[in-house]
């Protein structure tokens, strides 16, 4: 596995190169695995939107990657509910403020022991963060 600081650097075999994206939307950016994709993001130059629920943490994370000289801009929703999707959904549909790079990283999993998970639990989870872009 490669370091965490070639996440962005790395140029992929489709040709696509960081210094080709100009925004970034990811969700799940208040912690975790969607806060390290924002701070590579925006450490590449890239302008980001953070998207999660808790906006105490996204304002505070946009504060810091603001030093970098980006563009952070703060998009609170909970994916779990149609509002939340459907902000998210507008965003990314807005021709006035393209993104061109989408890290959708939110997620919820069951609070089971991996043995007691079952396919119920496991698809009412993983569908509460599917929706489509466009309808």
């Amino acid at each position: 596995m490669g370091r965490p600081d070639a996440l962005v650097t790395r140029r992929p075999k489709t040709g696509v190169s960081a210094a080709s994206w100009r925004s970034a939307l990811v969700t799940g950016a208040s912690s975790g695995i969607g806060e390290q994709f924002a701070r590579q993001i925006a450490a590449a130059g890239v302008d980001v939107v953070l998207v999660a629920r808790r906006v105490d943490r996204l304002d505070a994370l946009a504060r810091e990657l603001r030093e970098l000289d980006v563009v952070m801009e703060v998009l609170p929703a909970d994916l779990s509910t149609p509002a939340g999707r459907a902000a998210v959904a507008a965003r990314l549909a807005d021709p006035e403020r393209p993104i061109d790079l989408l890290v959708n990283n939110a997620g919820l999993g069951v609070a089971t022991a991996f043995a007691e998970v079952t396919p119920t639990a496991t698809a009412r989870s993983s569908t509460s963060t599917s929706w489509p872009l466009s309808s």
